[in-house]
């Protein structure tokens, strides 16, 4: 398959790692690409980095954020993509790293698909072992995201640049958190056919640990909430999932809710939890005993005493764990769980001209 690809990549003070992912893009075995970078506001020396690329390489092409578009990452690609000229889009970071076959690898493998996915691994530059992102296997592709354990993440994948905008699949800017699986979601609520490799690793998630660390710390308040569950009802209205299994995703996504705010000692406001429970009581997902329980288990747990709380906590654990763990357990468990000795994915090129 031949064809124009855009490289996509948000920047936001990336110095550390952007010199890096950049020279894995320039050591592509396939050469019919630009890369468009989309600067955040960067106050580190990230501009500096990226203009000496586009002056040595032309196929470089780097833009600082219009002020019309919102400030974030989405904002950056979103606007990225309207300048692409590419047949294919491959969305990247500014620190990670492609191995030199994936783009050749992966346009020889997209064939009839609207997007394919192939595997990636973790690795934090320094140990002798990376983790596999998700060895999952043939499970429920949309559960591994809803379930928030994903197959793959966005850099794994190449996406016809046609499909895209078919289907009008744009980042959305407004969602507080979990970006990439929302995105991953659109992809899959509209994609006829598609396929993930995941033997094939081509790419290292380097920053991964600040990245799910930067999920965790995001603002879980009513009004993110808000958004969030908004956005989480549309996309499994649209994938017609049964309601047994949207009461599964929802009483996860409400006890994950109740830890963090918890964890966080917002013990009183059960606003954003109450969300979820009264989402799924007007959806008839909860018979009506469960629906007084929990509202009145939500109620107890805010507000009692720490010790107290403990208790309350454990409780309401077993019971949503009795629900959803025999889901949930194939994919947490498989998630960033295989090491593979990473020698035996760098070849001695990538390791002198990229690592060394």
């Amino acid at each position: 398959m031949i064809g124009l690809v855009s490289i996509l990549i948000p920047n936001f003070n990336k110095e550390t790692f952007i010199r890096r992912t950049l020279k894995s893009i320039l050591n592509q075995s396939y050469t019919y690409w630009e890369c468009i970078i989309v600067d955040d506001g960067s106050t580190d020396d990230s501009w500096e980095i990226l203009k000496s690329f586009e002056t040595k390489d032309n196929r470089f092409k780097i833009f600082k954020r219009p002020d019309y578009f919102k400030k974030g990452a989405n904002s950056c690609r979103n606007f990225a993509l309207e300048i692409a000229s590419g047949d294919y889009i491959v969305w990247f970071d500014s620190d990670d790293l492609m191995l030199e076959n994936a783009l050749s690898n992966r346009l020889a493998l997209i064939k009839g698909n609207d997007f394919i996915a192939f595997q990636g691994l973790q690795w934090d530059l320094k140990s002798n072992f990376g983790l596999v992102i998700n060895n999952i296997g043939g499970t429920n592709t949309y559960f591994s995201f809803l379930f928030f354990f994903p197959k793959w993440l966005t850099p794994s994948t190449i996406i016809k640049k046609s499909f895209l905008i078919e289907n009008n699949i744009f980042w959305d800017k407004d969602i507080p958190f979990y970006q990439d699986i929302f995105y991953n979601l659109s992809l899959l609520s509209n994609a006829k056919k598609f396929e993930f490799f995941q033997d094939k690793p081509d790419w290292i998630w380097v920053d991964a640990q600040e990245s799910m660390g930067k999920q965790i710390k995001k603002d879980h308040g009513i009004a993110s909430q808000i958004i969030f569950i908004g956005a989480l009802k549309i996309i499994m209205d649209k994938l017609n999932i049964d309601p047994k299994d949207q009461k599964l995703v929802l009483l996860k996504r409400m006890y994950a809710v109740f830890s963090q705010m918890q964890e966080n000692g917002n013990f009183l406001n059960q606003e954003p939890v109450n969300i979820y429970l009264e989402y799924m009581s007007e959806k008839r997902l909860l018979k009506k005993i469960e629906y007084f329980f929990l509202k009145a288990h939500l109620k107890l747990g805010f507000t009692s005493l720490k010790k107290g709380n403990l208790v309350l906590k454990f409780l309401f654990y077993r019971i949503i764990d009795w629900k959803v763990s025999k889901n949930v357990k194939k994919y947490k468990e498989s998630f960033l769980k295989d090491s593979v000795l990473i020698k035996d994915i760098f070849s001695q090129d990538f390791q002198n001209n990229i690592l060394g």
